[in-house]
């Protein structure tokens, strides 16, 4: 919690146990008052010892891509900030306010250089992967692979050959099946046709 001096005025504390989104709200909406807006935090809330001290650090990262972290002492106290990097002075007695101030106007001030510097680097990229020469492969590495994927054309080709021999094989078989059945059926046919004649003597010697 932010403290204060004999004449009322706050100093720039933040709760150690609480280095949160949550316990960082005073100094996000501080900062969003000072020409700058805050689009995500990455606050682990964990403590390292530096110099001696445990200190942890929170990662404000603006709505320009600019990132202003804090590095909070376990006293409490507000003991560094660095833009992207680069330390942002600290002043004696100053409030929360006063180092939200402080930095908001620095990163606001950085703002275009850091866009333009980041439109530069997508640039230099882009111009590098133009530049880039596709890789001239030698005649054995050419001739090698022609070779492989004739070998593999020949390979789908026997393929299709063998698929098509099986088929062939298959409907051969169904034909014999076929004839065979045809067959069966004249000859039950022509039974069935004598049987027939044989009862109709049967029954006339019958009858005599």
């Amino acid at each position: 919690m932010p403290l204060s001096s004999s004449n009322g005025k706050k100093y720039a504390t933040l709760d150690f146990s609480q280095v949160t989104e949550k316990g960082l709200k005073p100094l996000i909406d501080a900062l969003n008052k000072n020409g700058v807006t805050v689009a995500s935090v990455a606050a682990p809330n964990k403590a390292v010892r530096k110099d001696g001290v445990q200190t942890k650090t929170a990662s404000l990262t603006l709505q320009d891509g600019q990132e202003l972290a804090f590095q909070v002492n376990d006293t409490g106290d507000i003991s560094a900030v660095k833009l992207n990097g680069r330390a942002i002075p600290l002043h004696v007695n100053e409030t929360l306010a006063d180092v939200a101030r402080s930095a908001g106007r620095t990163a606001a001030g950085n703002s275009q250089k850091f866009t333009d510097a980041l439109a530069k680097k997508a640039q230099r990229a882009v111009s590098a992967d133009l530049s880039k020469k596709p890789a001239v492969k030698s005649t054995a590495q050419q001739i090698k692979e022609v070779q492989e994927q004739t070998a593999a054309a020949r390979e789908r080709v026997s393929e299709v050959i063998a698929q098509q021999a099986s088929l062939q094989m298959k409907n051969d078989s169904v034909k014999a099946q076929i004839e065979k059945a045809r067959v069966q059926l004249t000859q039950s046919q022509a039974t069935g046709t004598q049987l027939e004649q044989q009862l109709r003597d049967l029954e006339k010697q019958a009858n005599v």
